[in-house]
């Protein structure tokens, strides 16, 4: 982790009065950053549409990273086939994470929770039919997801900007950026297709936090900034759902993705 101070005066007590909370907010980061992950539905390739066929549909996805990061989102998805087995498809949708973590220090402990706007988040990428071997479909797909946190932050039902005594403001973003690619096996058995899969994910955080600390009369204000990076250890995981045809143009699709996070994702399309 990378940190810089500014500080406005030299006065030694000022550094003294704000070291303490400093540190704080930076192993406070130091526990958040590396746990921040979350993972894209991967969908089943062995629904594709013909060439130039086009699909748009709705998707909601609920994901929990051990159970300390929890991720909301909805998206409006759009695809179109390039070739008989390549489809291509882009979403768009809005998405909304809480994280909570309890930690200890020598002589107290701390419950802390990141509650984060409702930002937008988008992705790209494509899923194709590699070969069908006695009736069982091979599949694969890739994607790219993007998404930031920006919130406040708690320590012990406090926010951060109440626990220096003296007025304070701060601004925080946290870019989440996921690669993704997955490797499915899927059969079709009447209107249901259930697919199995084994999933990668390279996951990157990059964080920024900018404290803003007024003046209390005997002490001249304080600006610090703090900036991280990070990335996800846990890469591979599993998948397993199903595709449903309700009718011949309308499906729906449930996924389950385990492992490395423990996630589900519901979704309804219409192809032309």
């Amino acid at each position: 982790m990378k940190s810089a101070i500014m500080r406005t005066s030299n006065k030694e007590k000022v550094v003294k009065k704000l070291l303490f909370p400093s540190i704080l907010f930076l192993l406070i980061m130091l526990l958040f950053i590396p746990i921040t992950s979350y993972a894209a539905s991967i969908g089943n390739p062995d629904t594709l549409g013909r060439s130039g066929a086009m699909a748009f549909g709705l998707e909601y996805d609920h994901s929990n990273t051990d159970m300390r990061l929890k991720t909301r989102s909805a998206f409006l998805v759009s695809s179109i086939g390039l070739l008989k087995n390549i489809d291509v498809f882009t979403g768009i949708g809005i998405n909304k994470s809480t994280v909570e973590f309890d930690w200890s220090y020598p002589s107290d402990s701390e419950h802390d929770e990141i509650r984060d706007n409702s930002n937008i988040a988008w992705k790209v990428g494509a899923r194709a039919q590699l070969m069908e071997v006695s009736g069982i479909t091979l599949g694969g797909t890739v994607q790219y997801l993007s998404y930031d946190m920006d919130g406040s932050f708690r320590a012990n039902g406090t926010d951060l900007s109440e626990i220096f005594g003296v007025p304070a403001s701060y601004t925080s973003n946290t870019e989440i950026r996921e690669w993704q690619a997955a490797l499915t096996a899927s059969a079709k058995v009447g209107s249901i297709s259930p697919y199995v899969g084994v999933t990668y994910n390279k996951v990157t955080a990059e964080h920024s936090t900018t404290l803003n600390i007024a003046s209390d009369g005997e002490s001249m204000p304080l600006s610090a900034s703090f900036n991280a990076e990070a990335k996800n250890e846990d890469n591979v995981g599993i998948v397993i759902g199903t595709g449903v045809a309700l009718t011949k143009n309308i499906g729906a699709n449930l996924e389950g993705r385990f492992v490395n996070e423990t996630s589900g994702t519901a979704s309804l399309s219409i192809a032309f």
